[in-house]
């Protein structure tokens, strides 16, 4: 049906109409299929009614853990995962995954014409070679020779221009455009390994960190809340990849 969680094998606990639904709203507008049918709000329910909303977002901020999005990546499938905590996860996981997203697509957005032009042209050159190797021994004359090589040239001037246009939008053009990413990237790997070394902070002494949350909590019964899914996901997931066996669980890999 287009959601991965459907994998789960659990049809019978989604809420009824879901196909219908995801149907009806169709895919948006994200060219990668994987992501484009994927929509969280028709599965929300599913994930949050054990856990809480609460619970889920408690983990988001202090843990940097998704359970949703654990879950695809233990499926194999990151880009998805990044796509979920940058939608739908909270606090400073939200966060940071939000400003992650923002910097990739700027990066592509700068980088995928330029590599795109350059190997437009890399072609072109190997064409240029081909057909001055032809007149070096002979295969065609000069008349020939200049014919053809015009709409090499032709192309290359194209793809020159193409490149040009795309990056006029930006203020100070590519250059500008590049500067401007690399500070991005070099502001956000401070801020992103700031928060990573908080996150590890807190799965050290993380009896403390849910007790102060949650003071009921009892560190000889976790929250039973947090596990279930993962709990249910494992089977399928050693099955799928052919990894079914009795060592370890979950909760050691967590």
């Amino acid at each position: 049906v287009g959601v991965p969680f459907y994998w789960l094998g659990e049809e019978q606990n989604y809420p009824p109409g879901l196909v219908e639904n995801i149907m009806a709203d169709g895919p948006t507008d994200n060219p990668d299929p994987t992501v484009k049918w994927y929509n969280y709000d028709h599965v929300r329910d599913y994930w949050e009614s054990d856990a809480g909303t609460e619970v889920i977002q408690f983990f988001d901020d202090k843990f940097g853990a998704n359970l949703p999005a654990e879950t695809l990546w233990r499926f194999g499938l990151p880009k998805l995962a990044r796509e979920q905590e940058a939608r739908y996860a909270a606090g400073k996981l939200g966060e940071i995954a939000r400003e992650r997203l923002d910097l990739e697509k700027a990066e592509d957005n700068l980088l995928r014409p330029i590599l795109k032009s350059m190997s437009d042209i890399q072609t072109l050159k190997e064409d240029y070679d081909g057909l001055s190797d032809r007149l070096k021994t002979g295969e065609i004359d000069r008349e020939k020779f200049e014919k053809e090589k015009v709409p090499i040239e032709w192309k290359v001037e194209d793809i020159i221009s193409r490149l040009k246009g795309t990056t006029e939008d930006f203020e100070g053009g590519a250059r500008g455009e590049g500067e401007r990413v690399i500070e991005k990237r070099k502001n956000f790997s401070v801020k992103e390994a700031a928060y990573e070394k908080e996150v590890e902070s807190n799965w050290n002494k993380y009896d403390e960190v849910v007790k102060e949350k949650f003071p009921n909590y009892d560190p000889e019964h976790p929250l039973p809340q947090w596990d279930p899914r993962l709990l249910r996901a494992q089977p399928i997931e050693n099955d799928e990849f052919g990894e079914n066996n009795d060592e370890g669980s979950i909760d050691d890999e967590t």
